[in-house]
């Protein structure tokens, strides 16, 4: 599904959301590697992220086409700054009414908006693919964006003590979290 929306984030500056095409493989991989290093909230470290171009264009090019699943990119001076990812919990039937989605900002873009607005874009984007219920799993370090999801309607539906475990020995909870569309 073809997604575009032009915004002016809190600072003025303006910002695009697109969907990435498949052109946009090696600017997808140095986000993520560059939004891993930038924060302990991402599920990997920079050197556990092992996508070859080729890999990431082919699956930018499936998203194309998929009518359950889909990506949102922010687009700032011509870079990325931020991106979403939505999918299917799983394709059972018991299940599909069910979306997961997670969310990467880079540090220099927090709290100018751009998180909020992938957000309401993946809510919109899920209602239109027919899901019935959005969730997503943060760590419970993140205070930002747990704050950013209750704005939104998240609801804590539980967590997962010592489920992320640091580099230098610390650990955090998984909070999960469910928005009833």
């Amino acid at each position: 599904m073809r997604y575009r929306r032009e915004i002016t984030l809190r600072d003025g500056t303006p910002c695009v959301l697109r969907n990435p095409a498949p052109g946009d493989a090696e600017a997808m991989i140095a986000h993520l590697t560059a939004v891993s290093g930038e924060t302990d909230y991402m599920l990997r470290y920079p050197d556990e992220l092992n996508i070859a171009v080729g890999d990431e264009r082919a699956y930018l090019e499936k998203l194309e086409g998929d009518m359950r699943s889909g990506m949102i990119v922010a687009e700032i001076e011509g870079g990325i700054a931020a991106c979403a990812r939505l999918s299917a919990v799983s394709e059972l039937s018991r299940f599909r009414h069910r979306a997961e989605f997670g969310v990467s900002v880079r540090k220099a873009r927090w709290g100018v908006g751009v998180g909020s607005a992938l957000l309401e874009a993946v809510i919109d984007l899920a209602r239109e693919f027919g899901y019935e219920q959005l969730e997503l799993s943060v760590s419970s370090e993140n205070a930002r964006g747990i704050a950013l999801y209750e704005r939104f309607g998240f609801e804590r539906a539980g967590a997962i003590e010592r489920a992320f475990r640091f580099r230098d020995g610390r650990y955090a909870a998984e909070i999960l979290m469910v928005l009833k569309l």
